[in-house]
């Protein structure tokens, strides 16, 4: 990506483990917490923004070779970051010609500019560019503005799977996308 108004995309390597710690807890505390009613899930939540965005597991995450993490920066400061999985990472099997979208998170004051597009469009361009066929994702049922951002870029449903807090009634949309792979 070309850099515009001092915004550009890298790859995030273990020194930016913290950063993205920061952005990753303080980003999925923002869209989800006010959404979790039920004690029990409200539990399991905090326990995972406390241990699932720790500094070391960032860290451990970063150093994967299956796994990517695209920070989008500004001004060499972190604003949002997309994190995809080879199939040997992925959260759900869904062949070998897939790249899974795991995360995809802006930083909560900044929604609504594009950068969550720019992201997205760049993690399609690095699935091409390993040869893959298709891009996918999980999004949860209560959050209606990701799957409505995710069908503009031509996901479609393909299937549902149960939610990270098996709440009852709650569960994931898995969203695919078709890629053309890079010649």
């Amino acid at each position: 990506m070309e850099k515009t108004k001092d915004q550009y995309i890298r790859r995030l390597t273990i020194l930016d483990a913290s950063e993205l710690s920061q952005l990753a807890q303080s980003t999925f505390v923002a869209a989800f917490g006010p959404k979790i009613h039920d004690p029990q899930v409200q539990e399991k939540f905090d326990d995972y923004v406390q241990h699932g965005y720790a500094i070391e597991k960032m860290k451990a995450l970063l150093k994967r070779d299956d796994c990517w993490c695209f920070g989008l920066m500004e001004k060499d400061s972190l604003i949002g970051f997309i994190q995809c999985s080879a199939p040997s990472n992925q959260s759900l099997k869904r062949g070998e010609d897939c790249l899974e979208v795991d995360r995809l998170y802006v930083d909560s004051n900044r929604t609504g500019e594009g950068l969550g597009a720019k992201l997205l469009s760049y993690a399609i361009e690095h699935a091409s560019s390993l040869g893959k066929n298709k891009v996918w994702l999980r999004v949860w049922c209560h959050n209606p503005d990701a799957v409505r951002f995710y069908e503009r870029f031509d996901f479609k449903e393909v299937d549902r799977a149960a939610d990270k807090w098996n709440h009852p009634g709650d569960f994931d949309y898995v969203l695919e996308k078709e890629i053309k792979k890079a010649t």
